[in-house]
């Protein structure tokens, strides 16, 4: 029986992974090898630090209505980059916070001191498209490379591996046969399609009801168009977990449904996409289906072994076996990748309140607010923590935000979300939640 999370799923940071393809990793270390897949999972990791690079979002520079373009042709070529293990990328949710008007704060830079940045512009018309790029030190402005590109639309998938290749050549970056095979590759030859699954990932990433549908319209345009496009699937799929984890729909056990199935479709046309198969993997554990989660996700390892998600997820599955311990160690690792992942700070604040650190979970919530203030999960969890701590004026206001956010809310149908292995650990939170006002 599947059931009702208000969860988020954690790829949303995701990304989402499959269809929120923005920037997502700052990268301190250079090598992972995960030693054991049975069970505890160790980490060890060669702290080769390379190069660190931040990507500004290429500027739409010719008409208006076609930032979704921009943005996607940069989330893409970030992602590119991203699977180059001996570089370090800037995550884009980071960098929209020092966006003062269509600026950018030198106070980034100060902060995260990347070596270099990539900035450029995009101007698209009809079925051409041109790219200005420019690569440079953020120490002294000094370019180190820059190149104009004015191509037809359906050359923008070599455009953005050229740039990438052309990035890591610079910063002589060593590519591996891997490494370039997850670089060049083609995800669809229909650029109309393609127009479609980027105007579905932008309204995904507005996190509401009404744009989730919007967004699923999207995406079933892209397959429409092109019955093999896996990221659309994959796409497709991300908006029926939404609808499922933030109470969006009356009949969630069919919304899982649907989305593994979009997922088995998604990875059946595309078995090397480390994103597309963390997606599976994902699902996979909403359906309480741990032996394949644990499959799924470490395959997605061995692709894309610089993904925080995929840590976090993992994560989840060994605490699933009681490893507290490792799974916190997971989680704090993927944070390394990226200080201010979603369900870096949702996840361990739950591990965190199971272990019975209650304070510190709450002091984790209110953090994660910071990143992700409309997601019913840090608010359920802050209802309960502070219910347990005798502050019930404030667990009483997070209880209310949750009925805002997420109207068919249900404790018991939530305290089976697979954090809480046992009924001791449901009934204590079921508890706390019920003085709260949340039943």
């Amino acid at each position: 029986m599947l059931r009702r999370t208000e969860i988020q799923s954690w790829f949303h940071l995701l990304f989402r992974l499959t269809s929120d393809f923005l920037p997502v990793f700052v990268v301190e270390v250079t090598t992972v090898r995960v030693l054991s897949y049975k069970g505890s999972v160790s980490l060890k990791c060669a702290h080769n630090i390379g190069p660190s690079i931040i990507v500004y979002p290429l500027k739409s520079v010719n008409q208006q209505g076609t930032d979704y373009f921009s943005e996607g042709v940069s989330a893409d070529i970030i992602l590119a980059l991203n699977r180059l293990s001996n570089l370090r990328v800037l995550p884009f949710h980071i960098i929209q916070k020092y966006q003062v008007g269509s600026q950018y704060s030198q106070a980034i830079v100060d902060e995260f001191d990347p070596q270099y940045a990539l900035t450029g512009s995009v101007w698209r018309e009809a079925d051409r498209v041109r790219l200005n790029i420019e690569l440079t030190k953020t120490d002294n402005g000094r370019l180190m490379w820059s190149e104009r590109y004015d191509e037809v639309l359906t050359d923008v998938f070599e455009l953005q591996q050229t740039i990438a290749r052309n990035v890591a050549t610079a910063l002589s970056v060593n590519l591996s046969a891997i490494e370039m095979q997850r670089i060049f590759r083609q995800p669809t030859e229909n650029m109309e399609a393609y127009d479609y699954v980027l105007t579905g990932r932008s309204k995904f990433r507005l996190r509401n009801r009404n744009d989730n549908l919007e967004a699923r319209a999207q995406f079933n345009k892209a397959i429409e168009l092109d019955p093999d496009y896996a990221e659309a699937y994959a796409g497709l799929g991300d908006t029926y977990v939404e609808e499922a984890m933030f109470g969006y729909t009356e009949w969630p056990d069919e919304a899982l449904t649907k989305a593994l199935e979009l997922a088995h479709k998604a990875v059946k046309l595309d078995d090397t996409n480390a994103e597309i198969i963390g997606f599976l993997a994902l699902v996979y554990f909403r359906h309480d289906k741990f032996d394949l989660a644990t499959i799924e996700v470490d395959r997605a390892l061995l692709l894309n072994p610089n993904n925080p998600d995929l840590y976090i997820l993992k994560g989840l599955l060994l605490s699933r076996e009681g490893l507290l311990s490792e799974a916190i160690e997971h989680l704090e690792y993927a944070r390394q990748f990226d200080p201010e992942i979603k369900s870096g700070w949702t996840e361990l604040g739950g591990l965190y309140y199971l272990n019975g650190d209650v304070e510190d979970a709450i002091l984790t919530f209110e953090r994660g607010l910071s990143v992700i203030p409309h997601m019913a999960y840090v608010h359920v969890m802050l209802a309960a923590g502070y219910a347990e701590l005798g502050k019930l004026e404030h667990a009483k206001k997070s209880a209310k935000r949750v009925l805002q956010i997420a109207p068919f809310f249900d404790s018991q149908e939530f305290s089976r979300y697979s954090l809480f292995r046992t009924e001791e650990q449901r009934s204590r939170l079921r508890d706390s939640l019920a003085k709260a006002g949340l039943e």
